[in-house]
């Protein structure tokens, strides 16, 4: 569409496509309408020789001189104080503002309306000029911001036809330049032009209405904009200058000014879902929102995002009626698998129907209607016996909500008089008045948006680690967030203790980066934090470093639950997540007839067994989401689109596709990029020479075990578990510094093992036409804080990063002799990873019970040999690397 109106209006005068492209967008893709207003602003811009003005504006923009506009002493002096281009939002684009109060009324009558004519020219051409630089550097199509400040408006100046008239002409260029403005802010309206704007947005186009923010303040929406509390600051003294004055700021430059000449006349730029009206570079739209780039887990590659929304609110709308921004928010966080995110939304409607939510969201919207304060159910009990809690208790910069826990006041007196089902009315309460702030505010600035939590460490002692109640009572209070896809936009860990730091870099090698990003940890307060509160010289900023300056129980009684700068809405899709009943079939896959679900005769299908793909699996290896899928069906599909890309087995193909949560497409993308890490590192050789020891009588060693045992004391394979899986041990007290280890050294020792590893598992599942995995554990004990330098961790991630491609070869992994720290650490982190993934992980302050099972039982010659190898840890020397059972 945007070259064939590029083709058709070139023939009315030169024309580039960045135009073309604004044209199309500003009259609604109305091919006949975009030709019709060119030919208009054709003829204007012709009749007005704005060549020439833009030739000349371009050089004033390149110098170093003042920029000045014709008559602007007059204009400012009788009309209105002005301040074009005052000021930069965060990403550069130009902010103009405008004070509505006329300082000499009496002398409007001897302005000029030509004077106005040609001020307002040469105003919005420079404006234009401007972001028509910036959209050909960038790529990005973007525009200016516009801010009318009503204050000092009075009943005098709105009914005045002179003013009315001497407006319109101060505004008259602006409509030739079409799709130039990405905002515009009415500020410090009073209650009766607010009430206006209520009636007359109802008369225009969504698209038009959605441009335009009317505020008795200045909004949190336009702080975000401006970079935050610093940039709004001089904002508010522009608004607050006496309007006698009459130049308010000088007239800025962009950073990056180009010659006009170099603007690209027949750019191939084209509008995308990529396109950003006001959004930082990079920034994409989905289903009417816009998103940061680090909103996007890992894995969009080449998928349709927009569809797949689509197709997930098709499917959750026939479980229950969900929003788009709720079935975004289900596709991101359940990283692009559709089934995953159906059968998440139908546990989210089950949870709230359970709970009555619908009841608990329409209570705190009417809160925020009325402006009323916000209240929890047993807060007082709450703060009072488990912890102190501020909710809501700062405004980051970009409105949403910030939540602090001071965990230093856990109560472990007082944690067991205080009834469980408390707890976690309370937390439905916080979570739901969240929930409510940033889908409000996400459909408001079509931006979507989440929560900020900040858990204050300071004050925890061990005791507080120690006490399985508060473990119990702090998990309720966390629950309910499971239930809220999305809705967290960071988590920072601060006043943490080095020995929690240290947890942490070894827990977050255990959960996905996409999550590990969301989390930060720190021994004080990060600026990251403090930038997202406005930057540290912000009002909000220092208001929150002078709360942490008191003591935990203190800062919690000093704080209030804030509400949304803007009116909350009670619309049909915000004000409730509507819960009906479970019973639609029409998301299901017809699967009644999948070979999986049946028992065939080749192959007896025990009781709590499925088969798939001639393979036996226990039900805890399936991951959520089977019941949309045909498992046999998916593992030939998946088989046969990787086989394009390289030869792989059966047992690999069904490996993929459960280790990718049935999606098909992340299935295939793994599998490219395990074919390219396999070729670039010589795997298959690796493979051979693995298969030539595992069959010989010789004993087995890796290339390097020397120099790496020297770094850390790592036992592979050296038990059997019961059902004849290997079973590897890693001592982490024995990490050491490494000096003499080499990149070269570790990889190779990293690659033979684990390919060790997946050989037998792969044989093994053969041989049993049962998929296996081998089991991992993690010795912590004796670790301290010196041994987890950066040089340290590094190292370890390279020897543990070659299992990320070997799908579902692990069967478990066991955390044992934790340290509380740890333990505690682990409790927070596994309610910030899927369900799934933490069920394989085990943390322990000893062995396990499961750990104890699965090698055969207490009285077992594993589990014997396991304590045996705990206790001694190097002092024994190597233990001897096993083989796989000759008749498994």
């Amino acid at each position: 569409m945007v070259w064939e109106v590029h083709r058709l209006c070139s023939s009315t005068g030169p024309i580039s496509m960045q135009q073309a492209l604004r044209l199309v967008l500003g009259m609604a893709y109305n091919i006949e309408a975009a030709v019709a207003k060119w030919r208009e602003v054709a003829a204007w811009r012709e009749e007005q020789r704005m060549a020439l003005v833009r030739e000349r504006l371009d050089a004033m923009m390149r110098s170093n001189a003042d920029i000045s506009f014709p008559h602007e002493q007059e204009v400012y002096g009788k009309l209105f104080r002005g301040c074009p281009c005052a000021l930069l939002t965060a990403d550069g684009r130009p902010v103009s503002v405008w004070h509505a109060g006329a300082p000499r009324a009496d002398e409007l009558s001897s302005l000029p309306v030509e004077h106005l004519k040609e001020w307002s020219r040469e105003v919005f051409e420079y404006a234009d000029l401007w972001i028509s630089k910036d959209t050909e550097r960038t790529q990005q199509l973007t525009g200016y911001i516009q801010v009318y400040n009503m204050a000092g408006l009075g009943w005098r100046q709105v009914t005045s036809k002179e003013v009315a008239e001497k407006l319109k002409g101060a505004l008259s260029a602006g409509g030739f330049y079409v799709e130039a403005v990405a905002r515009i802010y009415v500020v410090n309206a009073p209650r009766v032009f607010s009430m206006a704007w209520k009636m007359v947005r109802g008369f225009l186009s969504p698209w038009t209405a959605s441009k335009i923010t009317v505020s008795s303040e200045v909004p949190q929406e336009l702080i975000a904009e401006l970079g935050g509390e610093a940039s709004a600051a001089k904002l508010r003294r522009l608004c607050a200058a006496d309007v006698a004055a009459p130049l308010g700021a000088p007239v800025l430059r962009p950073e990056h000014p180009r010659r006009a000449s170099e603007e690209s006349s027949v750019s191939n730029s084209s509008c995308s879902t990529r396109c950003s009206y006001g959004c930082p570079k990079g920034a994409v739209k989905v289903a009417g929102f816009w998103l940061q780039p680090q909103q996007l887990p890992p894995g969009l590659e080449d998928r349709n995002l927009e569809a797949l929304v689509e197709e997930v609110h098709k499917a959750c709308c026939t479980v229950a009626p969900a929003s788009k921004q709720q079935a975004l928010r289900l596709v991101l966080g359940m990283g692009y698998n559709p089934h995953a995110a159906v059968a998440k939304w139908r546990e989210v409607v089950e949870w709230r129907r359970a709970h009555r939510m619908d009841d608990i969201r329409q209570n705190y919207v009417a809160i925020m209607l009325s402006n009323g304060a916000a209240q929890f159910p047993n807060q007082a009990e709450v703060y009072d016996k488990l912890v102190a809690v501020s909710p809501c208790a700062f405004l980051s910069t970009s409105g949403c909500p910030v939540s602090i826990w001071h965990a230093g006041t856990l109560n472990v007196n007082d944690a067991t008089t205080l009834p469980l089902d408390q707890v976690s009315e309370w937390s439905r309460a916080v979570f739901e008045y969240k929930d409510i702030w940033i889908s409000q505010q996400s459909e408001k600035s079509r931006r979507l948006v989440g929560y900020v939590q900040v858990y204050d460490m300071r004050g925890l002692t061990w005791r507080h680690y120690s006490s399985r109640e508060l473990a119990e009572k702090v998990k309720a209070a966390l629950q309910p967030g499971g239930f809220y896809v999305e809705a967290v936009s960071h988590m920072f860990v601060i006043h943490a203790s080095p020995l929690f730091a240290a947890a942490w870099k070894i827990a977050r090698n255990l959960i996905s980066p996409w999550t590990a990003s969301k989390i930060s940890v720190s021994g004080g307060v990060p600026d990251e934090l403090l930038q997202l509160l406005g930057g540290p010289s912000s009002e909000t900023a220092q208001r929150f470093q002078d709360l942490l300056r008191r003591t935990p129980g203190e800062a919690a009684a000093q704080t209030r639950v804030l509400q949304p700068t803007w009116k909350a809405q009670a619309g049909p899709e915000l004000a409730s997540t509507p819960t009906a009943e479970l019973s639609s079939e029409s998301c299901k896959a017809d699967i009644s007839d999948c070979p999986s679900r049946c028992e065939e005769a080749d192959l007896e299908v025990p009781e709590g067994m499925r088969k798939a793909a001639g393979f036996l699996l226990a039900e805890d290896q399936l991951p959520p989401g089977l019941e949309s899928h045909c498992l046999d069906a998916l593992v030939a599909e998946v088989h046969q689109m990787c086989s394009q890309v390289s030869a792989l087995t059966q047992q690999q193909a069904l490996r993929l596709v459960l280790g990718m949560g049935y999606d098909r497409v992340a299935a295939v993308a793994k599998w490219r990029e395990i074919c390219a890490w396999r070729a670039a590192n010589n795997m298959d050789e690796v493979r051979r020479e693995q298969a030539r020891k595992a069959a010989s009588t010789e004993g087995i060693h890796f290339p390097g075990e020397d120099k790496v045992r020297k770094f850390i004391m790592v036992h592979p394979c050296a038990l059997l578990a019961a059902d004849g899986s290997p079973v590897s041990i890693w001592h982490g007290g024995t990490l050491a510094s490494g000096m003499d280890l080499a990149p070269a050294d570790i990889t190779a020792w990293s690659h033979a093992v684990f390919e060790y590893k997946d050989l037998w598992v792969a044989q093994d599942s053969e041989a049993t036409r049962t998929l296996k995995g081998y089991i991992q554990v993690y010795d912590l004990k004796d670790v301290s804080l010196r041994q987890l330098s950066r040089d340290t961790v590094e190292k370890l991630r390279c020897a543990l990063q070659p299992g990320s491609y070997y799908m579902e070869a692990v069967s478990h992994m066991y955390v044992v002799n934790s340290s509380m720290v740890f333990s505690m650490a682990w409790k927070v982190i596994r309610n910030l990873i899927s369900p799934w993934t933490a069920s394989k992980i085990s943390v322990s302050n000893g062995l396990p019970e499961e750990l104890v099972q699965a090698l055969g039982g207490p009285q077992s010659a594993a589990l014997k040999r396991l304590k045996e190898i705990l206790a001694s840890r190097s002092d024994a020397g190597p233990v001897p690397v096993l083989r796989r059972l000759p008749d498994a």
